[in-house]
Order: structure tokens, then sequence, then C-alpha cells
């Protein structure tokens, strides 16, 4: 059986992505999302306590209605898609929507290197969110 987390197409997914399946099964049912994805490692914080409060807050029965669709940088700032097999005005999802949201704002103010206080920052025609230092390192070279 071949390794989900191996494409062949682009190679190896980001450990990133494969370390919150792990940590998430239900949510990313032992698989990495169905879109290509990659998270910065200074988001990775935001979208692990993003999974668990999901997992938390929402009953178990309807864990298996969401699914991690791509995680991604754009813009210098983390979008979450997620599919759910219910309706889009449902409490449920009013709930996830909202946790999304707040982990979203919550990358917004992190280094996407390292996850300290950040700001979203323009260098070289790139749009990033990083800290003093990270920004600095980026600028020097």
């Amino acid at each position: 059986m071949s390794d989900p987390f191996v494409s062949p197409y682009f190679g190896p997914w980001d450990p990133n992505i494969k370390r919150l399946a792990a940590a998430h099964p239900i949510l990313f049912r032992n698989r990495p999302p169905r879109i290509w994805s990659d998270l910065a490692s200074g988001w990775y914080s935001a979208v692990d306590q993003l999974c668990t409060r999901i997992e938390t807050t929402l009953p178990a029965d309807e864990l298996p209605n969401l699914k991690f669709k791509q995680l991604k940088e754009k813009f210098g700032t983390l979008r979450i898609h997620i599919e759910y097999r219910g309706s889009y005005d449902s409490p449920t999802w009013n709930t996830v929507r909202a946790l999304i949201d707040a982990a979203q704002e919550a990358a917004d103010r992190s280094c996407q290197d390292c996850g300290a206080q950040a700001e979203l920052r323009q260098h070289g025609g790139w749009y990033l969110t990083l800290c003093d230092q990270h920004f600095a390192e980026r600028i020097s070279k």
C-alpha cells in the first residue's frame, strides 16, 4: 500500500501536515487534505489548537462531517478550507467558521517562521507575516 503522504506528482507532503493528520485523525481521516497543502512552522500551533477546539466543542457525531480540504499561505496570511457535509446555515457550521476565523486571526499576528509576535510585511513583491528577527534575515539575503 502506498503512503498517502507521498504524492506521485509533488513528492512528500509537508511534515507539519503529516503531524496534524496524526494528531487529529478524525478531522484528517489519517490522510492529507484533498488539495495540496503546506503549513508554515510558525502557524502549526494555531491550526493544531483549531483542531483541538473543534474536537472539544462539537458533538462527537458531528466530527465525521468535517474534513480539512486545504491549508495554505496566501498573500502572507493563513487560509484554512474545510469541507462540511451538512447545512452551511447550521449552528454547527457557524461554530466551525468562528473557530476558523479565530485561528486565522491568531496566525495573522504570528510569525510564519517561528510563531512569535509578528506583522504582515512586504518584501521583494511578496507578502509575509514575520517577526522583526525573521524579517531582518529575509531582507539581508
